[in-house]
């Protein structure tokens, strides 16, 4: 990866869990910062509501909003494919499906991940988070993967881990 080179700025968001209002204010403010691409970093939706699901889902499409799954997002996945989530339209249902089933567990830029929590294609790695406060798993995680930047949510407060030069580093991300 290389340092000297600045790409256009990445607005992060991270653990909505269906609050339509919020993500709606934080996608307009990033927007009016000057950020050229946003990412929404998992839990987009909660498991236990979903009165919203169209809206969110709207929203975040007519922003282009780059979302990754989230624990609560595959869990409400599993309720809707399981014939749950009563009070929501069968129209409303199968939307939400498609949107939930076609959701990555990672993107990733170059040497750059984005994801909920560890950057791995695994249901294991939305409950497992890469911050635990210090920079030991994120050490694994570098160790394990072709990332040296890795933007992660689950904690409800985003982080950014960064290996440079073999040095690890745990930043919080302003909100």
């Amino acid at each position: 990866l290389d340092l000297s080179f600045r790409p256009a700025a990445v607005g992060l968001i991270a653990d909505s869990h269906s609050n339509h209002a919020a993500i709606t204010a934080c996608i307009r403010r990033l927007w009016n910062n000057g950020v050229h691409r946003l990412v929404h970093l998992g839990d987009v939706f909660d498991s236990l509501k979903y009165d919203q699901l169209g809206e969110m889902i709207n929203t975040l499409g007519r922003h282009g909003v780059a979302t990754v799954k989230g624990n609560n997002d595959f869990q409400l996945q599993n309720l809707i494919s399981g014939g749950g989530a009563p009070g929501l339209p069968i129209q409303e249902k199968s939307a939400a499906l498609a949107f939930l089933e076609n959701l990555p567990l990672k993107i990733t830029d170059q040497h750059v991940c984005f994801t909920h929590s560890l950057p791995f294609e695994s249901i294991r790695s939305l409950y497992e988070p890469v911050d635990n406060g210090t920079t030991d798993r994120a050490k694994q995680v570098f160790d394990q993967t072709p990332y040296r930047l890795v933007c992660c949510g689950h904690s409800h407060s985003p982080v950014l881990f960064r290996c440079r030069g073999g040095r690890i580093t745990r930043e919080t991300i302003a909100i």
